[in-house]
């Protein structure tokens, strides 16, 4: 089954990322797949396919590395199309601090005892808004990434495992195990 990590958002950041999300939909750019509002998250970690009798070993990785996490703290810093020379995806761009990206680093390499073609890559904090499914013209492309965005500071305090079943009308997002990051 296909898998990844992500912090779950506060209610007042969902409406945020909602509103804004709404906001660029009203430029009338077809060519974008927005993400529904009940899959908005900060994506952790995209685990790929994990077999199901693997799933009681990968819950006891999680929860032994979320036990010395930070308390994960992001902030809202604006629009931004990744990657830059030819973008595939629009995103509300957030924070993370040095102590954030060495916990994902650690995350990664236990993970990959697991399965080793976990891959790492630097970790970008981010809101998927939309996938870009073809060319987004330069014009309404600057639009969105003029588009204001207050700077909220959040405190990520759930991580969930989910499956996500790809399908025609969209991505479905199902939870198969909830990890509280506060201490």
């Amino acid at each position: 089954m296909r898998t990844f990590l992500a912090y779950t958002l506060p209610t007042d950041i969902k409406h945020l990322a909602v509103e804004t999300k709404s906001s660029l939909q009203g430029l009338n750019c077809r060519d974008i797949k927005w993400v529904e509002d009940e899959n908005l998250h900060v994506t952790l970690q995209f685990l790929g396919e994990v077999r199901e009798d693997k799933l009681k070993e990968l819950d006891s990785i999680i929860s032994e590395a979320l036990k010395d996490a930070p308390i994960p703290e992001f902030t809202t810093l604006g629009v931004e199309a990744f990657p830059a020379n030819n973008p595939r995806v629009i995103w509300i761009k957030l924070t993370a601090t040095d102590e954030q990206i060495r916990f994902h680093k650690k995350l990664v390499k236990q993970l990959q005892k697991l399965n080793p073609e976990i891959e790492y890559k630097s970790y970008r904090a981010h809101i998927t808004l939309g996938r870009i499914r073809d060319y987004l013209p330069p014009v309404i492309l600057s639009k969105m990434l003029a588009y204001p965005i207050n700077n909220s500071t959040f405190k990520a305090l759930e991580v969930i495992l989910y499956k996500s079943i790809l399908a025609k009308k969209g991505p479905q997002y199902v939870p198969l195990s909830e990890y509280v990051t506060e201490t």
